[in-house]
Order: structure tokens, then sequence, then C-alpha cells
């Protein structure tokens, strides 16, 4: 009897009790529980701040009278993210042409890598061609007026024109009037200038009276802009002025009144 209750309590050691083992957890659990969790957290890398800014930072270096394409490779080796613009409008198509004329930000500041700069160029004006050899002739100072000069040619379609000569005698009395057959003198600027500066041309000729045979003069000064633009300053016929007179007026080169 004695035996099998031995037998008995061997059979049943503490290990062995599934009650014991599930206290045990919840001692586990509970002591957990009441530990602090910074115990059990897995340890951070710090962040320096400082170390990372001055990493990141750059100067901002002085570009300005610098060919553009130069200045161009300089800033983005250095970090910074750059636009470039002309001051007149104009694309920038070959950099080298160019001259850096101001950038946006001012030469020693300090700012962060990836900043935008924009540097305004210029390009310079093409030298002028340098000026001809003198050949003895005055060139045409800017400024001249521009002179119309009369030909023999005009002055006799004007100045013969029967509209002009019949306003003032009765051409029917009058043979032969054209200056090509009779002491035909042409001048173009016998008359000094026009008040624009225009010179003034002097034809002469001669024509004969039918009945009597004489002779008769015809002299006429006119100037003018252009073949259609003419002005009749005096119209003299055989001594007796029939437009304007010798007193006519007009003006040396340089456009001063002559007396």
């Amino acid at each position: 009897m004695q035996k099998n209750q031995l037998r008995l309590v061997k059979s049943k050691e503490w290990y062995k009790k599934w009650w014991i083992w599930i206290i045990i957890i919840i001692i586990l659990v509970l002591l957990g529980s009441l530990l602090p969790k910074s115990s059990f957290a897995p340890p951070t890398k710090q962040n320096n701040s400082s170390e990372d800014t001055t990493a990141s930072s750059i100067e901002v270096p002085d570009v300005t009278g610098q060919q553009a394409d130069t200045a161009y490779k300089d800033l983005r080796s250095r970090g910074f993210k750059v636009e470039i613009k002309s001051d007149d409008g104009r694309d920038v198509i070959v950099k080298s042409n160019w001259t850096v004329k101001s950038q946006s930000l001012n030469a020693g500041d300090t700012v962060n890598s990836g900043t935008f700069i924009v540097l305004v160029v210029t390009k310079p004006s093409p030298e002028p061609d340098p000026a001809p050899e003198s050949n003895g002739n005055t060139p045409e100072q800017p400024g001249t007026p521009t002179r119309y000069v009369i030909s023999e040619n005009t002055a006799e379609k004007y100045c013969q024109d029967a509209a002009l000569i019949g306003r003032y005698i009765n051409l029917n009395d009058i043979n032969i009037i054209w200056a090509t057959n009779y002491g035909k003198y042409f001048d173009d600027k016998a008359g000094g200038y026009d008040e624009s500066g225009n010179p003034i041309a002097f034809l002469r000729w001669n024509g004969k009276y039918k009945k009597s045979g004489a002779q008769i003069m015809f002299s006429c000064w006119i100037s003018g802009s252009s073949n259609d633009n003419i002005t009749l300053h005096w119209l003299s016929i055989n001594g007796t002025d029939y437009v304007g007179s010798a007193a006519f007026g007009s003006y040396n080169e340089s456009g001063t009144k002559l007396d």
C-alpha cells in the first residue's frame, strides 16, 4: 500500500503540472511590461546637423566679365543650377560669343548646393569696318542733304515746253526755238543752290522769228528734287523777264543765301 502511494507522488512532480507553466508565463509577461521600452530599442544613428549643413553649402563666386561658357562650366562644377539670359532678349546659342554682364546672386554669399543662379549676358558689338583709303574725293558726310542735279535733257524738256513758252509769246511767230539748233548753253550748277540744297541749272538757247528772221534768245533757270518736281526760278525771253528776275535768290553749297 505504501509503495503504491510513493509511486503516485513521484509521477506528479511539479514541472509536469500544466497549470504551473501557465503561472510562469503570466509572471514573465508581467515582468516584461514593467521594464522600460527604450532598453529594447535598437541603437539609432545620431544626426549631426552641423556636418550636413557644412557639406551642402557653397560660396557664390564672381563670374561677371567672364565668357558665358566658362562661367557656366565653373558654376555647374560647384553645384549650382545655372540659367542664362541675354540682356537684349536674343537667344543665346553659342555661349562663347557672350560675356557675363551680371549675376543674380552676390559674390561671396553662401547658399545651398543646387541653388539657381541667373546670368545676364551681353554680346559685344562687332568691330566697324576700316575706312576705305582716300581716293582724293571728299565723301558725303552724314547729315548732308541729298542733292538732285538736273540733267541737260530734263532742262530742255521742261524749259522748251510749248505750254510754258506759249503763255508769254506767240509761238506761231517763231520759226525754230529748239536749243539743239541755235546757240545752246547749259550749266547744271550755274545758279547756285535752292533752299533745299539742290543745284539751280541754267539753260540758254536761240530761236528765230519767221517774218524778220531776227534771233530770239531764251534763258531758263530751274531746280528740283526729281524730274517730276521742277521749280522755275527765272524765265527771260529776249531780255524781258516773264518769270522771276536775276534777283530770284539762291544759296551757296553750305546754305548761306547769296546777295
